[in-house]
């Protein structure tokens, strides 16, 4: 089991992987080769070099939204997805109108898109968060589809 959120070494950021713990992620060879050789993909490399290009502009100076924003100018979108959780909906709201100030076109689709039961799904009353009333189930799949469209 991986712990990275408790590690007090990071030995991955720090560059010495003779120090790392026992359970560090950077221990399974195969994933990591794998993962390295993903980063030299043409629909990868564009993306991360700029990525990292970026975080190298604005890291510790700008807000991570202004990040988000001079990335997705420097390559090129013009139209973004938005993917949101109904308790964020006040925040989402911001986050689109300042997308669309910047000159983005926004997609956004809230968590309890398609309105399904949790019932319907297997959740039982007794772990709701309102037993006895209808509740929507969050639907990450549908966001995902229809934000891919």
């Amino acid at each position: 089991m991986y712990t990275c959120a408790n590690c007090t070494v990071l030995a991955c950021a720090n560059n010495e992987p003779e120090k790392m713990p026992k359970n560090c992620p950077m221990r399974n060879a195969s994933v990591m080769e794998a993962a390295r050789a993903g980063y030299d993909l043409p629909e990868n490399h564009d993306f991360y070099v700029n990525c990292s290009a970026i975080e190298g502009l604005g890291y510790c100076q700008w807000p991570r939204l202004k990040e988000t924003v001079e990335f997705c100018k420097r390559m090129g979108y013009h139209k973004l997805g938005l993917a949101f959780c109904k308790g964020l909906r006040k925040e989402a709201r911001i986050v689109a109108d300042l997308l669309r100030a910047q000159g983005f076109e926004v997609v956004s689709v809230i968590c309890k898109i398609g309105g399904i039961s949790k019932e319907e799904v297997g959740i039982p009353e007794e772990v709701k968060i309102h037993p006895g009333e209808f509740e929507a189930m969050c639907n990450p799949i549908a966001q995902a589809k229809l934000l891919n469209e």
